[in-house]
């Protein structure tokens, strides 16, 4: 399991979570939720950039590929590799929490003395996964490497001439087998991200004009290019925005290369893309010049992200994702999936969540919504075997696919609570996040919403009976 710890990051003082199969925070505005949403997205999608091949006490670590260049071959034992895997993750936060200013498109000011850590509960051996794979153009492959699960060592031989590899640069060489290593190694272990941020409405409607970089540099070219710093020039043109919106935006400008593919769902639970469609009330249709459009169920018109509602803008991520992209593994986080969404599609989102869950996708989302969380408790108390149960269950239209087992969530509120802190010599109270107690036979126990419905129950009852 994932761990994840912060400190001085947003409006959180100090927090940690672990990642579950599905994971949720909720809370009230303002108490870091996106802080976390970004922390997590950014280290998963760009773990591979600082994580270090072998280990050591420091972190410092070198792959010597000696052996490759005289012999031609050289075997790696994994879990020699993964005995250092929390010094190399550590290694890697460091670097991670030196990049936050670039991660959430801020300043460095803004996150001095914020400090970032990913772990793994414990050293585990990952699972391999058995595959080969060569390295170069079609005409000239000149590296095999065969990673063998069951011996748990991966095989790296040189092909075609020894002396043209010895030609290329030693840190080409161990920047192209090391990023091999580090994905066998710990690519079953950390799941690949996919980002389905709060901002995904707008992105939506104006996809086709976003492009941060070009922007940029229309606007450095306009002003003219005289006496500029190379390296200050590229570090000008970049987005700017947080990597989730990046990300987001990125995603949206390819969706005609994307809908290219299937996701593993199309071919092993086409139920739930068939539910998301009902939910969607249409289809979307990108055409060959990636127009991208929306027809409603008997319709004949087609409709524009601009002339299409707001759920349906806030769902076009999802959607390509789910039908497109998804495979078991992965991790699909969701900022506020309940944006633009009538109470009943937002419990049918609960009921997908739990399908993708059950079908070996991870998910995470940050939630305002009651309902996401109320449902999500009638699937965990669905759960529990029983003739009553599977009675209810069938009769309320729900399948033994759509309950979830308790053990596989992790819930969090955002709230302020009692830590302690280098600098106090007792607890004091800070933000932070608050694991939630989970029950198969009660759900998610939340009362983060309880108290504003319970307040409002109480005016309307004494506006209407009085306070006799």
């Amino acid at each position: 399991m994932i761990r994840f710890e912060f400190e001085n990051v947003g409006a959180l003082a100090k927090a940690e979570i672990c990642l579950g199969e599905l994971t949720i925070i909720c809370g009230k505005n303002n108490t870091g939720k996106t802080y976390v949403t970004n922390s997590v997205f950014g280290f998963l999608h760009m773990w591979r950039n600082f994580m270090v091949v072998g280990g050591n006490a420091n972190g410092k670590v070198k792959l010597d590929l000696s052996e490759l260049l005289r012999r031609g071959s050289q075997t790696i034992k994994v879990d020699e590799y993964l005995q250092h895997q929390q010094e190399i993750l550590k290694h890697a936060s460091q670097i991670f929490e030196s990049k936050y200013p670039e991660t959430f498109g801020s300043t460095s000011e803004n996150f001095s003395g914020a400090r970032f850590n990913c772990s793994l509960d414990q050293v585990s051996k990952t699972d391999l996964i058995q595959s080969k794979s060569r390295l170069g153009s079609p005409e000239r492959e000149f590296l095999s490497i065969h990673c063998d699960a069951k011996k748990r060592q991966i095989d790296i031989s040189l092909l075609g001439s020894q002396q043209a590899m010895t030609s290329m640069p030693h840190e080409v060489l161990v920047e192209l087998v090391g990023d091999l290593v580090r994905q066998i190694s710990f690519g079953t272990a950390i799941p690949r991200p996919l980002i389905s941020s709060s901002e995904r409405t707008g992105i939506a409607t104006f996809r086709k004009h976003l492009n941060f970089a070009m922007s940029n540099l229309m606007d450095k070219i306009r002003s003219g290019l005289e006496n500029i710093d190379p390296k200050e020039f590229l570090d000008e043109i970049k987005s700017g925005y947080p990597i989730s919106i990046d990300r987001n935006v990125d995603f949206s400008r390819k969706l005609e290369d994307v809908s290219k593919h299937d996701s593993f769902l199309k071919h092993f639970d086409k139920d739930v893309l068939d539910r998301f469609n009902s939910m969607l009330g249409g289809t979307y249709q990108i055409t060959n010049d990636d127009r991208l459009y929306f027809r409603p169920k008997r319709s004949t018109k087609r409709l524009t992200m601009r002339e299409s509602s707001s759920a349906i803008r806030s769902l076009l991520d999802v959607h390509f994702y789910l039908n497109h992209v998804i495979q078991p593994g992965d991790i699909l986080i969701i900022d506020e999936p309940e944006q633009s969404l009538h109470p009943s599609n937002q419990r049918e989102f609960a009921r997908l969540l739990a399908r993708l869950v059950n079908n070996g996708v991870k998910a995470f989302i940050t939630t305002h919504s009651d309902y996401i969380l109320r449902e999500l408790n009638t699937l965990i108390m669905m759960n529990n075997r029983g003739n009553r149960t599977a009675s209810i269950r069938d009769q309320y239209g729900y399948s033994e696919r759509d309950t979830l087992d308790a053990g596989k969530l992790k819930v969090y509120e955002a709230r302020p609570e009692l830590i302690e802190l280098p600098k106090f010599s007792k607890r004091v109270r800070r933000q932070t996040l608050v694991e939630l107690p989970l029950s198969q036979e009660f759900g998610i126990e939340a009362d983060v919403f309880d108290v504003e419905i319970d307040e409002m129950n109480e005016i309307q009852d004494r506006l209407i009976w009085g306070d006799d």
